[in-house]
């Protein structure tokens, strides 16, 4: 029974004497304190839990109470859907007929009707006289009818298949709306709503066997540049989203996922936001790429099993050879400032040349082309002028970004989200063979809504990466941070779930190099991760961070990084990154001894730097080691003068006294 407020709800409590809770309520069926009653979505619901069968009986004391429901008229309807009466009126063709059933008899009183309204057939005809005439002819597909506020309509009149709301385009075209993008939703409440809006929107009736292919001829939407569908959060919908997608050419339709069930519901729960909220949905929309149906037939097997023995073995095939497999998943980490992206559009430049990568003397690599997935950089002030200064060939160079619909048809960018675009990413590598090297940087913007703490939705999410990696033939580098953890080694800092690291086939760590010399650039070490196949590499590789003016830019601008590779550092990952407790500690008393030893050994004066490291050595203090309690110390370098090959001294920071004598150690 439908009731505005609570008050038919407290009535039907007393009729049955259930508590205030609406729960233990006098079954007039079986006599028990079995009745439940609630007040959901406006009706007044009560019902036996004992399920005695007296439903009848209950009913028939309810509606006696509170009266029969009161029919659903275009005033009733408007007030709930929070459209002014005299718009939908005069423009959505909403109105009070009465029904007539297929045997003839009619319904008792008016209720709400949707006239479904054809395109205007034109035909032209010559009389008999030679003059022409052109006749408009509008098809009626039927009456859709709505008796009540909370029950399905029901066809009357119906003479087959037809969208929802053809009788809206002269609205369209009379308030110059363009059609360029056209909506399609389920049914004729939310085509009415979006078209009060200004959103051109047809309705497909009977989701989802309502929708026909032939409906993709109709001229409205053949003409459309896009088509977006609302697609509701049901299995129905999504189905429905399918077939739409298969009648029309790849990347035409779009899904587009509300907040709430459907249009009505957003516009409905707050009006002046709607126009946000829809813009919001709409920027977030993914193209639906049609898909073959996989659906089993009868008979079919529904796995697939494979002996050993009918597959061919093939070599393993490497991207940088001993560091990164071709055609597979790598991750490169690091922290802030270690220059990650820089080495990214160092790779992209030696792909797009086919030049010898660090350490190699003939070149691994062919020609290709790269596709860079980059958001915390700007393209035309960062990325371009380090391509450049790598020596990239840039029409080898894609920046690779995803379309998304304005409100007004218009097309802009967004980021691609590997949750529900990778079907567009298999899009681009399918239509674009000659791109072999994907950079992702950072991958966890490129997640969409799965959380990359989540080791199941970062498995859902990347896995599938990696097959798409070996069927397209590319190799994927994905960039990440490093966490701030101090209770785990080097590898497991990697920001994110374990499944960041664990789909990689291979894994590279970058840090700053503290054992660098101090000659005014910054040195960085890319350290050995993991490598799932193959020998594992044995060596990091140095790389300092260089700048150089380049003829693109003008004179007076700041000169742009690239990186220089240095060659092979014996320094590990462990070594470097590794932040569990007894790492550190160990770290930190070496580096205590070596800053005690230089301010002992430096402490009377300036010392011959051979002496100083002699010494050193006679401690087991590593190079290492002292060059960075030098570092701590700032211990300055300083060449004996007037001699032609002047011998080097040390000197503590702000210590003006001369040389000592060799003959004055004081610490050996």
């Amino acid at each position: 029974m439908e009731t505005a407020n609570d008050n038919a709800l407290n009535k039907v409590i007393s009729l049955f004497g259930a508590n205030d809770t609406g729960r233990g309520g006098l079954c007039p069926g079986c006599g028990h304190h079995s009745i439940t009653i609630d007040n959901k979505k406006g009706k007044v619901l009560a019902w036996c839990a004992a399920e005695c069968g007296a439903q009848d009986a209950i009913n028939a004391k309810v509606r006696e109470l509170l009266g029969p429901e009161k029919p659903l008229t275009l005033s009733t309807w408007c007030a709930w859907k929070k459209l002014p009466e005299h718009w939908v009126r005069d423009f959505a063709l909403v109105h009070e007929r009465v029904f007539v059933s297929k045997d003839g008899k009619p319904h008792k009183g008016r209720t709400l009707c949707f006239p479904y309204i054809g395109l205007p057939e034109v035909r032209e005809w010559v009389d008999g006289e030679g003059t022409k005439h052109t006749t408009r002819t509008r098809h009626e597909g039927g009456f859709k009818f709505r008796p009540y506020k909370h029950k399905k309509g029901f066809w009357g009149e119906y003479t087959g298949p037809m969208l929802y709301g053809f009788n809206l385009l002269p609205y369209y075209e009379a308030h110059g709306i363009e059609l360029n993008t056209v909506v399609l939703v389920e049914g004729e409440s939310d085509t009415i709503t979006l078209a009060y809006n200004g959103i051109p929107t047809l309705g497909v009736p009977g989701a989802p066997n309502g929708w026909r292919d032939e409906f993709a001829k109709v001229p409205v939407l053949a003409a459309a540049r896009r088509i977006l569908f609302i697609e509701e959060p049901d299995e129905a919908s999504a189905k429905l989203t399918k077939k739409i997608a298969a009648s029309f050419e790849p990347g035409k339709v779009w899904r587009v996922k509300l907040p709430v069930k459907d249009a009505s519901d957003l516009w409905t729960r707050n009006p002046k936001e709607f126009a946000t909220e829809w813009q919001r949905a709409v920027s977030a929309a993914a193209s639906v790429i049609p898909t073959n149906d996989t659906t089993a037939v009868e008979g079919e097997r529904h796995y697939m099993l494979t002996r050993m023995s009918e597959r061919t073995p093939k070599a393993l095939e490497w991207f940088w050879p001993g560091k990164i497999p071709k055609n597979k998943v790598a991750m490169f980490a690091g922290e802030p400032g270690a220059a990650k992206s820089l080495v990214t559009c160092s790779l992209a430049a030696l792909q797009s040349t086919g030049s010898c990568l660090p350490g190699e003397v003939m070149p691994s690599l062919n020609v290709a082309e790269v596709a860079m997935l980059y958001c915390e950089d700007d393209t035309d002030d960062t990325v371009l002028p380090r391509l450049i200064a790598s020596g990239a060939d840039l029409t080898r160079i894609h920046e690779l970004k995803v379309k998304r619909i304005a409100q007004d048809g218009t097309e802009e960018e967004r980021h691609l989200a590997l949750d529900t675009d990778l079907a567009i990413l298999r899009e681009c590598l399918r239509e674009n063979p000659k791109i072999r090297l994907v950079t992702i940087d950072p991958i966890t913007n490129y997640t969409g809504a799965a959380k990359i703490t989540d080791e199941k939705a970062m498995r859902d999410v990347l896995t599938p990466l990696k097959e798409l990696a070996s069927e397209r033939e590319v190799t994927i580098i994905l960039v990440a941070h490093l966490n701030k953890r101090s209770d785990v080694n080097a590898l497991n800092r990697v920001l994110g779930a374990v499944a960041m690291t664990g789909v990689a086939r291979s894994a590279w760590l970058f840090a700053a190099d503290e054992d660098a010399p101090d000659d005014g650039f910054d040195h960085m070490l890319m350290l050995h991760g993991k490598l799932n196949v193959g020998r594992k590499a044995k060596q990091s590789l140095k790389y300092s961070i260089k700048t150089k003016d380049i003829a693109e830019l003008p004179p007076e601008a700041d000169a742009v990084p690239y990186i220089e590779w240095n060659g092979e550092s014996e320094q590990t990952a462990e070594d470097v990154l590794d932040t569990s407790s007894g790492k550190k500690s160990e770290k930190a008393g070496k580096r205590q001894e070596g800053v005690a030893f230089l301010r002992s050994m430096l402490g009377g004066g300036p010392r011959l730097a051979d002496e100083v490291n002699n010494a050193a050595a006679a401690r087991s203090i590593s190079e290492a080691t002292l060059r960075r309690a030098k570092k701590d110390l700032k211990v300055q370098s300083e060449k004996e003068r007037g001699t032609p090959n002047g011998r080097i001294y040390w000197r503590l920071a702000g210590d003006g006294r001369l040389p000592m004598s060799s003959n004055d150690e004081q610490y050996c």
